[in-house]
């Protein structure tokens, strides 16, 4: 037993070592000049797919674990906000904690994104978050959505005449409910101005990607894509 226990923490100190090696590596990607701390916002509500959250939010703290050392700073401070602060129920049937509601947020946003699941069609409705999203636009350097969500942005009259896409289950409605949207398919995820739609689920962690490679460049996305075992599609 003692045998074992030794062997798995010698294991774990590896591992550690080799990480260690691998972050201070990817800190002379960046000059420190570059680095200044970026506020990501998510929107989230209820029945919204938990993936769509976690998952570009993790992208965003693996580049932290990255480049944070070199200034002493966060490139990113990441935050979830709902109508309500405190528990929202994903579609899994897990909670997730919003750290603020949108309708009080005051602090300055970089990045703003919204997620997708079944709950869209409801979230499509609610008035006070259509208003927050067509408030936020003119304020926020980089408007995004992952998944369905291109569905809440879309009612709030956001990508009208702009190109983007969405889940592939969603593509038809997107069509046809917006025919002044130019949808594409096909695709991890498009820009168009400083808004910005992915497609399906992991396709937000494709985004994410493509907005940490904008921030910090190619080498920081891509040592990121490799911690978190995913190949960046860029």
């Amino acid at each position: 037993m003692t045998y074992i226990f030794i062997k798995r923490f010698k294991m774990v100190y590896v591992c550690m070592f080799l990480m260690a090696i691998f972050f201070s590596e990817s800190l002379y990607a960046v000059k420190t000049s570059d680095i200044k701390t970026r506020r990501i916002s998510m929107i989230s509500f209820r029945n919204s797919v938990l993936l769509d959250i976690v998952g570009p939010l993790t992208v965003f703290s693996a580049a932290n674990m990255f480049i944070s050392k070199k200034s002493g700073n966060e490139a990113y401070e990441i935050e979830i906000l709902s109508e309500k602060k405190g528990p929202v129920r994903t579609f899994s049937g897990m909670k997730i904690i919003s750290d603020n509601s949108y309708l009080n947020h005051s602090k300055k946003i970089d990045t703003l994104l919204i997620a997708g699941g079944p709950g869209v069609e409801k979230a499509s409705k609610n008035q006070k978050l259509l208003k927050y999203l067509k408030r936020k636009n003119k304020k926020v350097r980089r408007l995004g959505s992952i998944c369905g969500g291109s569905l809440i942005l879309a009612k709030a009259g956001l990508l009208k005449g702009k190109k983007a896409t969405t889940h592939w289950s969603d593509i038809e409605k997107l069509i046809q409910s917006y025919p002044d949207i130019k949808v594409k398919t096909d695709i991890n995820f498009i820009r168009d101005g400083h808004i910005y739609t992915s497609g399906g689920v992991m396709n937000g962690v494709q985004l994410a990607l493509g907005l940490v490679e904008e921030d910090y460049g190619i080498e920081v996305a891509m040592k990121v894509a490799k911690l978190l075992e995913v190949i960046y599609e860029h």
